[in-house]
């Protein structure tokens, strides 16, 4: 019976936590993104016995190279930021926030487990641990930097289009506040238009 209680004081005061971590983050106007990464860091920083370490394999050499290739050729026209593994062992990530208005941002997060890569605040699209997703967050990448990423924006919400080598034609949505007061039965309109790129003299590789 202790040991029973105790988990669930355990699990119980995490989920406090992350909420409150969540709360905070809203209320100070963080764009939904930056909630979604520091909740998935406040998670992995509270192990469990089943999480594994963040492997130092092709898919991570591979990841960071991508972080360190873009600090380079976006200099000037791009912040990236990087969460490496060393803070918190389970899980790191990118994130390029780019200078010009009406460019789209790009971020990733990745684990033992699985990728995470979206655009902008949307929640993004889970991928698993393989050299063919590391190629799709590469895609996504070259398109937002390349402003080929489709933006539609309707009642309080934005959803991010764009299609990736692989053939798929892939959709995430950020729901604001207004969105969520102001949900509906139906779907809402969107109106859609192509992201700038974040510089002529960057959209080509």
């Amino acid at each position: 019976m202790p040991s029973r209680v105790g988990v669930s004081a355990e699990r119980f005061i995490s989920e406090l936590e992350t909420e409150t971590i969540t709360h905070h983050l809203l209320n100070s106007s963080v764009n939904a993104a930056a909630v979604r990464r520091q909740a998935v860091r406040h998670n992995a920083a509270v192990k469990k016995p089943e999480d594994l370490p963040l492997p130092l394999d092709e898919i991570t050499t591979e990841l960071r190279r991508l972080a360190s290739t873009l600090t380079t050729r976006l200099a000037g026209v791009a912040t990236v930021g990087r969460e490496r593994a060393e803070a918190i062992g389970v899980v790191e990530g990118a994130n390029v926030d780019p200078a010009a208005q009406g460019a789209v941002p790009v971020w990733w997060m990745h684990s033992a487990e699985e990728i995470t890569v979206g655009l902008g605040d949307a929640v993004g699209w889970d991928l698993p641990r393989t050299a063919e997703s590391v190629e799709v967050v590469q895609a996504i990448v070259d398109a937002a930097v390349a402003g080929a990423v489709e933006v539609g924006k309707g009642r309080g919400i934005t959803t991010y289009r764009v299609r990736t080598p692989d053939g798929v034609l892939r959709e995430s949505t950020h729901e604001g506040l207004a969105g969520f007061l102001l949900s509906m039965p139906w779907k809402p309109r969107l109106r859609w238009e192509t992201a700038a790129p974040y510089a002529p003299s960057k959209a080509a590789r």
